[in-house]
């Protein structure tokens, strides 16, 4: 495999929120001290000098996503500090939890949301909307109807998923079904990718949209329950694999691609939207 230089690409750019984030991604490569520069080098060619690519850092907020086998070496990561770089899993991963960017709008919008039953209730509105379509949820349809509504989406989301793949259509926690096994792996990372998300924008996990029993990384990786970690989930199900952690590697693999990371911050500058 051969590592290509880092494609940073604006994310965020409503003017009420964070405007200058630029985000780019890797994995199995490193990020090396280069000169006076950074570069990344792929971990997984024996020319690794041949495949070594500068990186040329934007301006702004500027946040890199680590997958699997990417870090920065130690002289790398001294200057991806000084250069104020927010490094993030890709997949969840602890040891790459973020330090906040420097802005409030998001925090602040969170605590009055969390304050507000009507403010509450417009974000939950934005929830739903982002998982079963904006006409249903933004048109006066009561809270009740759109969670029964969101519940049958879900149901047959699932029922449609495992009938595509030929796996079991009834969905219990905890068992070690292949279907059910992936949905418990890919739902946990999901979350832990939020949680990360959650702190690089300088945000409190513990305020939730919802209700006060979740927190806002469930919320936030609930919008994606549908759209990707489902789909995710089935499409790992399916290759049988024999452990779960090596389920859990290729559901990690799979949310990579997906590029969660921008995507959940853009969520989050909607869901909050005042």
């Amino acid at each position: 495999m051969r590592t290509t230089p880092l494609q940073f690409n604006r994310i965020g750019r409503s003017e009420s929120g964070p405007s200058s984030m630029h985000y780019a991604q890797i994995d199995y490569a490193r990020i090396v001290k280069s000169g006076n520069g950074l570069a990344v080098v792929s971990v997984e060619e024996d020319d690794a000098d041949v495949a070594r690519q500068p990186i040329t850092i934007p301006e702004g907020h500027v946040i890199i996503g680590l997958g699997h086998g990417a870090s920065p070496t130690p002289a790398a990561r001294k200057l991806l500090d000084e250069a104020g770089v927010h490094l993030v899993s890709t997949v969840g991963d602890k040891q790459w939890r973020p330090e906040p960017v420097r802005f409030t709008s998001l925090a602040h919008a969170q605590a009055f949301i969390f304050a507000s039953d009507e403010l509450r209730e417009k974000a939950l509105r934005r929830v739903f909307a982002a998982r079963i379509g904006e006409s249903v949820a933004l048109d006066g349809a009561s809270l009740k109807d759109l969670q029964v509504l969101d519940q049958a989406m879900m149901d047959d989301t699932h029922q449609k998923l495992a009938e595509r793949y030929s796996l079991r259509k009834r969905r219990e926690r905890g068992s070690a079904d292949p279907a059910n096994l992936a949905l418990d792996l890919a739902g946990e990372a999901t979350t832990a990718i939020a949680a990360g998300v959650t702190q690089l924008l300088g945000m409190s996990p513990q305020l939730s949209i919802v209700d006060f029993e979740s927190n806002y990384p469930e919320d936030l990786a609930t919008t994606f329950a549908i759209s990707d970690m489902m789909p995710i989930a089935f499409r790992v199900a399916a290759r049988k694999l024999q452990d779960p952690e090596s389920v859990r590697a290729a559901i990690d693999e799979e949310l990579h691609r997906a590029q969660m990371v921008p995507r959940m911050i853009d969520q989050t500058r909607m869901l909050l939207d005042l």
